[in-house]
């Protein structure tokens, strides 16, 4: 019985003493987070709700503004791979080291465009089609600043509003489609959007591709 309890305590004691110390450290911790907690919460209360706004607000975009420059930079990047006959599975994972800025343009341009928009609805539309290209030049020019993709999307695009907004306009049909099957059979539904989405998104890079061509014709003519 002697010799069981020896080989027990060899065992199982340094397991008993890892146990014991990983509950003093969550202990700690609790108790850091705690005192924390409370320390932010009357700076927050002793600034005011200005600053929990402004805490809230910085803690959201960072949280926010990285997944979708990375969803929306692999969005933007694929369709023009495929259009250029150069498509690899790395492009569905290329946003990694650009999801930032990608997000930081995107916040910028949808800024512009709501900015706009309280000038009624119409001038954000303009804006909205004005600065469709803002993506697909950020992926061209990693380089470049949101102003600068911004500005010449905005150059691009003159003159080609409308054909791009006859362009989604053609792609109602499909959308409701899409909305009906989502409502009647959701799963149904989202499989035909996983499988429609990459067609407008293709067309959109497609009409990009045509406005470099007439862009570098113009200039071969000047």
């Amino acid at each position: 019985l002697v010799e069981d309890i020896g080989k027990l305590v060899v065992h199982y004691y340094p397991a008993y003493l890892t146990g014991i110390r990983n509950t003093l450290i969550l202990a700690i911790a609790a108790i850091l987070m705690f005192v924390g907690g409370t320390s932010i919460k009357w700076f927050l209360i002793a600034f005011g709700g200005a600053a929990a706004l402004l805490v809230t607000a910085l803690v959201f975009s960072l949280l926010v503004i990285y997944p979708i420059g990375f969803i929306k930079w692999a969005q933007t990047s694929f369709p023009m791979a495929v259009m250029r006959r150069g498509i690899k599975l790395g492009h569905a994972f290329s946003g990694w080291g650009h999801g930032w800025k990608m997000g930081w343009i995107e916040m910028v341009k949808y800024s512009y465009i709501s900015l706009w928009s309280l000038l009624f609805i119409i001038p954000g539309i303009v804006k909205f089609f004005s600065y469709a290209m803002t993506e697909f030049l950020a992926v061209d020019h990693p380089d470049w600043s949101a102003s600068q993709c911004i500005s010449e999307s905005r150059r691009l695009m003159k003159g080609n509003k409308l054909r791009l907004f006859s362009l989604h306009l053609s792609f109602v049909g499909w959308w409701l489609l899409v909305i009906i099957a989502s409502a009647l059979v959701p799963l149904v539904g989202n499989c035909f959007q996983f499988l429609f989405i990459p067609y407008p998104e293709t067309a959109v890079a497609a009409f990009y591709e045509e406005l470099l061509d007439a862009d570098e014709v113009t200039s071969f003519q000047n």
